[in-house]
């Protein structure tokens, strides 16, 4: 929508994830054939509009780098997770395999924070990486006023935790902290803020919710373009994640 707002020629073609969890050995081959097709049709469009560099934004698609290489344009590889660690993804050429593959075919590699680039030193050379923090404009400064809130406002602790709903980001952990606060008799809120990308945990997440009857206590907010009136609300704002790449 914000590219098409800034009259940005997009085109959305479909292609597979070469990382993904566990999976059967004929499904990881399928995979890779799929991702050889759609590698075609991205450098033939890439082609088509005469596009000087490739950038992917991912570490779980290889069809940028494929492209690149078969129209030799410079490759730009962005790294936002730690693959395994985080998300407990599996390469389906094998971790050194692809690996290899990435280091050979990128020109240049930007990770999203140093704990990502310590990770990654030991597939990409020094030279090749750089850390960019990703920085977006918080609207409004300073912390919330809590001087004017109510007696009812101060009597209830507001938590919020922002990220996809996914098991990496263990919101599992977050309810579990507001039904601990409870039983010290603590009245605490939570806000979930963030997209379901993992149908199976949300469920989970949300079976131990109505289990622990804290469905008054807790909010799934979905997600919000601007998370930072969700953190200026809160008095804590928590992050379970055991390995954040951000």
């Amino acid at each position: 929508m914000e590219l098409r707002r800034r009259r940005v020629t997009t085109c959305v073609l479909p292609y597979c994830w070469w990382a993904w969890k566990p999976s059967p050995r004929w499904l990881r081959r399928l995979r890779c054939v799929v991702s050889g097709i759609a590698s075609c049709y991205v450098a033939l469009t890439i082609a088509r509009w005469g596009c000087d560099v490739v950038y992917t934004n991912t570490l779980t698609v290889c069809v940028g780098a494929v492209a690149a290489r078969l129209l030799r344009r410079p490759h730009v590889l962005h790294i936002h997770e730690f693959g395994r660690a985080d998300h407990g993804l599996e390469f389906d050429l094998g971790e050194a395999r692809a690996f290899a593959f990435l280091n050979r075919y990128s020109d240049a590699v930007v990770v999203c924070s140093h704990a990502v680039a310590s990770a990654m030193r030991r597939y990409f050379p020094p030279t090749k990486l750089t850390v960019a923090y990703p920085v977006v404009p918080a609207p409004g400064r300073g912390r919330p006023d809590l001087n004017g809130r109510s007696r009812q406002r101060e009597a209830v602790l507001q938590c919020v935790i922002v990220g996809n709903i996914q098991e990496g980001k263990g919101q599992e952990d977050a309810v579990r902290a507001i039904d601990a606060l409870r039983d010290h008799g603590v009245i605490a809120k939570l806000r979930v803020v963030g997209r379901v990308t993992d149908t199976v945990y949300a469920k989970r997440v949300w079976a131990l919710v109505m289990r622990q009857h804290l469905d008054q206590h807790i909010a799934f907010v979905g997600y919000a373009r601007h998370s930072a009136a969700f953190l200026r609300e809160a008095d804590v704002v928590l992050v379970c994640s055991r390995h954040e790449a951000f």
